[in-house]
């Protein structure tokens, strides 16, 4: 069981999100902002970041990379939309809607954790 801190704007997909999360056993925060989520990892420590790419004022990218300033060995997985294959990036990244289903979230979090 991993301590999984979700950031998503979107509030219905941040709930289903963390369902899934819950049913695979994890431990899970969510927040909506980039900048809450920073505030909760001055906070708690977690496991795995996952992370919306389109969200206001600041998207996924920058998150990670304010995240990797302070913990640099802290996993990620980044979630986008139409977005998905023109992200670059060292990590798992789940295109919605259509990876968002228990098995492909189980995969990318042993992914992100074991590597």
């Amino acid at each position: 069981m991993a301590r999984i801190l979700l950031v998503d704007d979107d509030n219905d997909l941040r709930r289903l999100v963390e369902i899934i999360l819950r049913g695979l056993r994890h431990n899970v925060a969510a927040c909506a902002s980039a900048f809450e989520a920073l505030e909760m990892l001055k906070r708690e420590n977690y496991d795995l970041l996952i992370t919306d790419f389109i969200m206001p004022k600041m998207n996924g990218s920058e998150l990670i990379d304010a995240v990797r300033q302070k913990r640099p060995e802290m996993p990620v997985i980044m979630m986008s939309g139409t977005h998905a294959d023109s992200i670059q990036g060292n990590f798992p990244i789940l295109k919605k809607p259509l990876d968002i289903v228990p098995e492909t979230m189980r995969k990318a979090i042993d992914k992100s954790l074991n590597d």
